[in-house]
C-alpha cells in the first residue's frame, strides 16, 4: 500500500515537472508571438491613464477655483505613472529576452535529459563510494576522472573540486 502511494506520488511529481516545463515553453512562444503587440497596447493604455489623471487634476483644480501649475501637474503625473512605467520596462525586457531565445526542440530535451542521466549515474556517490568531493575532477576533455594525486589540481592546471550532482537537482 505505501509503495503504491509512493510510486503514485513520484509519478505526479514527474507530471508536474513536465507541465511546468511545457508552461515555460508555451509562455516563451506566447511572448515571442504577441509580446510586441502587448507592449504597444500597454503603451496606449498608459497614455490613456495619463490623460485621465490629467483631466481629473484639471477638474479638481477647476472645482476648487484654483489655477493649474504645469510643473506641479507634471510632477504629479510622473509620480502616479511610475508603477506603470516599471511594468512597461519589465515587459520590454521580457520581449527582448524572448526574442533572443528559441524554444527547445523535443529532440534537444530528450538528448539533454539522456546526457544528464548518464553523468548522474557515472558520478553518483552510491555508485562510487570511494570517489567523493575532491576525488572527482574535470579534465581537459571535460570528462570526470579519479584523481591520481592527492591534490586538487585538474589536468589543465586549474584548482578546485567538482562535487557530484545532488539528488533532486534538475538537468542543466
Amino acid at each position: 500500500m505505501n509503495q503504491s502511494l509512493l510510486n503514485e506520488y513520484e509519478e505526479l511529481l514527474l507530471q508536474r515537472d513536465q507541465l511546468l516545463l511545457d508552461a515555460d515553453q508555451i509562455e516563451l512562444q506566447y511572448v515571442q508571438a504577441f509580446g510586441e503587440a502587448r507592449k504597444n497596447l500597454f503603451e496606449e493604455q498608459i497614455a490613456c491613464i495619463r490623460c485621465k489623471k490629467a483631466l481629473a487634476w484639471y477638474q479638481q483644480a477647476r472645482n476648487h477655483g484654483l489655477s493649474v501649475d504645469p510643473d506641479q501637474l507634471k510632477s504629479y503625473l510622473d509620480h502616479e505613472m511610475l508603477s506603470y512605467q516599471l511594468q512597461l520596462s519589465q515587459m520590454i525586457r521580457d520581449n527582448e529576452a524572448a526574442a533572443d531565445t528559441r524554444a527547445v526542440t523535443p529532440y534537444e530535451e530528450r538528448r539533454s535529459r539522456s546526457l544528464y542521466r548518464i553523468l548522474a549515474r557515472k558520478l553518483h556517490p552510491d555508485m562510487h563510494p570511494d570517489l567523493v568531493g575532491d576525488d572527482l575532477l574535470r579534465t581537459e576533455s571535460g570528462r570526470r576522472t579519479k584523481s591520481r594525486t592527492s591534490g586538487t589540481t585538474s589536468a589543465d592546471g586549474a584548482s578546485g573540486a567538482c562535487a557530484p550532482p545532488r539528488r533532486g537537482m534538475s538537468a542543466p
